[in-house]
């Protein structure tokens, strides 16, 4: 014969199932956690955009030094003043500058290579090479 859930709880079996303050509390613990999930996930992918953008800053940049390096291989001149200009890659704009300057060795030009998102100078570099190119020695007088 079937007993309700009174008659088996006055009889010492114990009912199954949840009480309301049991799923009340279930609740809150999900309602706590899911806003904190979304908001460390939103920061993840907020970081793997920051991250992917820094990768392809590095690779203009590593395009713009080659091409300094293999005009130093050609014999022509790097040249001396800052250079500015735009590179597109992930059909995106990349604008990058190159800065030379001498060191105390007259033999010796550094030449930084810088990339942003932005065009002006106030927007943070994503990426910046340094590279010291050796300059061939100056002609002595006479020829000798």
């Amino acid at each position: 014969m079937m007993l309700g859930v009174a008659a088996r709880h006055r009889l010492g079996t114990p009912a199954s199932g949840f009480t309301l303050v049991e799923v009340l509390v279930a609740l809150a613990i999900v309602a706590i956690a899911l806003p904190a999930l979304m908001v460390s996930l939103s920061e993840q992918i907020r970081g793997f955009s920051h991250l992917s953008d820094k990768s392809v800053a590095h690779w203009v940049a590593m395009n713009k030094m080659t091409q300094l390096r293999l005009q130093h291989q050609h014999k022509e001149a790097i040249p001396k003043d800052r250079q500015q200009g735009t590179s597109e890659m992930l059909e995106r704009d990349w604008h990058w500058r190159v800065d030379t300057e001498k060191t105390a060795n007259e033999q010796l030009l550094q030449v930084e290579v810088s990339v942003r998102l932005e065009p002006d100078d106030k927007a943070p570099a994503l990426a910046t090479l340094l590279h010291y190119f050796v300059l061939p020695l100056p002609e002595a007088p006479g020829g000798a």
